[in-house]
């Protein structure tokens, strides 16, 4: 049911995105449902909460996680042995969701497009991401690749206010 209502809802964005508003949750909420959706994925959850009171918008952080997760877990099919670890960090409401793996590094040629236009996938669309980023345009969140080196790939989005 979660994913058919995420389905639903991340269709209707693509159709209508000006007129669609985001609900928002409690970060701790939200943060629990993500990691029981995963448990069974080995993959590392670690957070540093000085509040817990945040309210984020939850279908944008679904669609973010969910992205950045899947491909991820692609990936893992290709490097069997790849360690996946997402990390949640509230400090003075500032906000930093980290997703990070410890495979190869992501291609120059996808690298350097990958939020600005569709990109070649060996295991989707490559559609995720770019459709990702057009969301956060004016929501106050961002999302950038911080490392992209062999043996560490890091994602964070993190709020821009």
């Amino acid at each position: 049911p979660h994913l058919t209502q995420r389905l639903k809802r991340t269709l209707d964005k693509l159709q209508k995105p000006a007129e669609f508003s985001y609900s928002n949750v409690p970060v701790s909420l939200w943060w629990s449902n993500l990691k029981a959706r995963y448990r069974k994925s080995q993959i590392d959850f670690y957070h540093q909460m000085d509040t817990d009171n945040v309210l984020i918008p939850e279908d944008l952080f679904d669609n973010v996680s969910e992205n950045l997760l899947q491909n991820a877990l692609e990936k893992r099919k290709r490097e069997s042995k790849l360690q996946i670890e997402v990390s949640l960090d509230i400090q003075e409401r500032n906000l930093k969701l980290t997703v990070c793996d410890d495979g190869s590094k992501i291609p120059d040629e996808i690298y350097n497009n990958l939020f600005s236009q569709p990109v070649p996938s060996r295991d989707g669309f490559g559609i995720g991401l770019y459709h990702v980023v057009k969301h956060l345009t004016h929501t106050g969140y961002r999302l950038t690749i911080t490392k992209n080196i062999e043996g560490q790939v890091c994602f964070e989005l993190e709020n821009t206010n």
